[in-house]
């Protein structure tokens, strides 16, 4: 079985060859932008030349503003993680609140003061590793609610109240599809559509809605922590798959494993360097 991993986080971008076609849509001849395999706002820093048409690209766009505003814009901010947005421009509060007599009070607290905390959501393997049917409905998830309890204590007395409320969002369905996007384009950098049939570009486009059957969590996998994506080869009865191996945020997320292609010719694939 063949492996192949990007190496570990590293702050410069990685530019690959062009893809010189929408790697979801197959369109060709139009214009193409670029692509990060990762997003951006989450510190991607591999990108894919000339790799998505615009429709494709307001979709795949959409899902990674919602993980990376919706979700996760009091981490990225704290943490100080890329951006397109110039710094001057950036929120220099976030909304917290107190509940005090009954009577919840909302407050904006400075970014620097704000305490770190996200949710982190923890998968079942993908459907197709355990047989399991198809279905459109959202697995067992188990979620993990992060808080620097330090900055937490920093914030409580700088509000002066220790009733001290801030709200996290979950949108699983934007967080699958988004990982089914990094493994897409990732496999397709990798191998450039040789030796296999891609399987997500259904669910990255919306018109698949069986999620968990190809993406899921992959807390088993004996991949090296610090390595952002790995690609390996899993084989369910007769048929071999493609499928990556995905961490998020410099490691501040649980493993996840999308399984993103079909074999179709095995010898084609164990030959690429």
């Amino acid at each position: 079985m063949h492996v192949h991993a990007l190496e570990p986080l590293v702050k410069t971008s990685i530019v690959l060859s062009p893809a010189d076609k929408c790697i979801y849509c197959g369109a060709a001849n139009v214009q193409l932008s670029k692509e990060h395999v990762i997003a951006l706002a989450l510190n991607g820093r591999l990108i894919l030349p000339k790799a998505s048409c615009s429709k494709c690209a307001i979709i795949t766009g959409r899902l990674e503003l919602i993980v990376s505003r919706k979700m996760y814009r009091p981490l990225r901010l704290k943490r100080g993680f890329d951006s397109r947005t110039k710094k001057m421009d950036r929120p220099k509060t976030l909304r917290a609140a107190y509940h005090e007599a009954g009577v919840k009070t909302d407050i904006d607290l400075p970014v620097h003061l704000f305490p770190t905390n996200y949710i982190t959501m923890r998968f079942p393997p993908p459907g197709i590793f355990t047989g399991a049917p198809l279905s459109d409905m959202n697995p067992d998830i188990q979620c993990d609610i992060k808080v620097d309890v330090r900055e937490m204590q920093e914030a409580i007395t700088a509000v002066g109240r220790d009733n001290l409320i801030t709200t996290n969002e979950v949108h699983w369905g934007a967080f699958c599809r988004m990982l089914a996007k990094i493994a897409h384009a990732y496999l397709f950098a990798e191998l450039r559509e040789q030796g296999y049939e891609p399987l997500l570009p259904g669910l990255i486009l919306g018109t698949n809605k069986f999620l968990s059957h190809y993406v899921g969590g992959g807390a088993e996998m004996p991949f090296d922590e610090a390595v952002p994506l790995s690609l390996f080869l899993k084989q369910i009865d007769d048929v071999f798959y493609l499928c990556v191996y995905i961490r998020l945020m410099e490691d501040r997320f649980p493993p996840y494993v999308v399984v993103a292609g079909r074999v179709t010719d095995l010898d084609a694939i164990q030959s690429v360097e």
